[in-house]
């Protein structure tokens, strides 16, 4: 009896999980595009268009795809708003496919509720569409490979998706080392090959970044000279590519002047909290070694960027799939727990920046997450402004591919 009771909570819980990505896909949409019917924004839009027409810069691949392509300014932005949507569909899709195809457990179903796993986007729209959705996207493909019969079609994609990532944003090198993690311990007998493959384009990359580290500067420049002709946001120019400027001793000067005067230690708290379910696996207690290094990788990330719910984002994600992924889901968590844990995490928003220890589980925090699910313009805006907007991306796409190809 017991055991049908707990199937059931156990069905219950994922279909809201489902019903909430559902919710989650027609929310971002609706934020994004309406951002970027309005010339874009100078983070969450500027930092895709940052391109190599003027030599190589970190961040610069994908931004290179976009702005080659022969659409007029709007268009390019409406067509970054479904290209990046439609990567983050497939995030979510292959997200369910790696936990349906493993054995879970009553943990597995309580980390679904993560406020540092997809719950993070219900009160942060906007840490959807940052560069990280490349990197995680290329893990989950890699990790998803070892549960498919098509595995080196799978990997490859996800390699190819990787190679893209880091060279669009060098903070995406934090999912290598998980990736090393699941070819190795998916016992891959061609691991020395995969492994060589991967590494190749990461050593690559670094040789490109300090041949270049001096042009930066100039770089920034030209290419905020280059879109300003576009007629995008008037600040266009003043997040992503202006930080593309500087070098690390700038930036590690400004975000030093912003913690002091800031409460960014109730970050440790936002991040023990969802980590302590993790910690109770037998995934952790057998991986020990691995889980310090990936976790002390870390720490230099925090000190020179500010945006410290976005990697507690990245840093739970990464753990909380490759738990999905793992045989052994043993652990020591008790049913209590599970119960008090559930609460703290419906509850409990993780900031995308600038937390403050007043912010932390208060009463607005969690109405800001309940206002999510009660939203009554959240239909109607995405179906009058995705079918048609859909139509228009998809012949402009259709008729470069045949004016390119045929």
């Amino acid at each position: 009896m017991l055991e049908y009771n707990q199937k059931n909570y156990e069905k219950i819980l994922f279909v809201s999980f489902i019903f909430t990505s559902i919710l989650l896909i027609i929310r971002s949409f609706n934020f994004y595009f309406n951002l970027n019917s309005f010339g874009g924004h100078e983070w969450y839009t500027a930092e895709w268009l940052i391109h190599y027409s003027f030599g190589f810069v970190r961040r610069g691949m994908f931004g290179s795809l976009i702005v080659n392509l022969p659409f007029e300014s709007d268009q390019s932005l409406i067509f970054l708003t479904f290209f990046l949507h439609t990567l983050y569909i497939l995030y979510l899709l292959i997200l369910i496919l790696i936990f349906v195809k493993n054995k879970q457990n009553s943990l597995s179903y309580l980390l679904l509720f993560s406020p540092a796993f997809i719950f993070f986007h219900i009160t942060n729209h906007e840490a959807i569409f940052r560069k990280e959705l490349l990197g995680l996207l290329a893990f989950s493909i890699i990790v998803l490979s070892y549960l498919s019969k098509f595995t080196n079609t799978f990997f490859f994609t996800g390699v190819a998706i990787f190679v893209v990532a880091i060279f669009s944003a060098e903070y995406n090198l934090y999912f290598l080392l998980p990736i090393l993690y699941t070819i190795h311990n998916k016992g891959d007998l061609q691991k020395k090959i995969k492994i060589t493959i991967l590494l190749f384009p990461t050593f690559l990359y670094f040789i490109l970044y300090l041949q270049n580290l001096e042009n930066n500067d100039a770089i920034s420049d030209f290419i905020c000279e280059s879109l300003y002709r576009f007629n995008y946001y008037e600040s266009f120019c003043s997040g992503a590519i202006k930080w593309l400027g500087y070098d690390i001793g700038e930036t590690l000067g400004l975000t030093l002047d912003y913690y002091r005067g800031s409460q960014y230690l109730v970050y440790a708290l936002y991040l023990i909290i969802p980590l302590i379910p993790l910690l109770f696996t037998r995934f952790i207690q057998n991986n020990l070694i691995y889980f310090s290094i990936f976790t002390v990788s870390y720490i230099p990330l925090f000190i020179i960027s500010i945006d410290w719910g976005r990697h507690i984002y990245m840093y739970i994600s990464t753990l909380t799939i490759l738990y999905f992924s793992e045989n052994d889901k043993s652990n020591n968590f008790k049913l209590k727990s599970f119960y008090v844990f559930f609460i703290l995490f419906f509850t409990l928003n993780i900031p995308y920046y600038e937390a403050s220890y007043t912010s932390f589980l208060n009463l607005n925090s969690f109405l800001q997450k309940l206002q999510f699910f009660v939203n009554s313009e959240t239909f109607s805006y995405f179906s009058t402004n995705y079918f048609p907007n859909f139509s228009e991306v998809f012949e402009l796409t259709f008729n470069f591919l045949i004016g390119k190809y045929f």
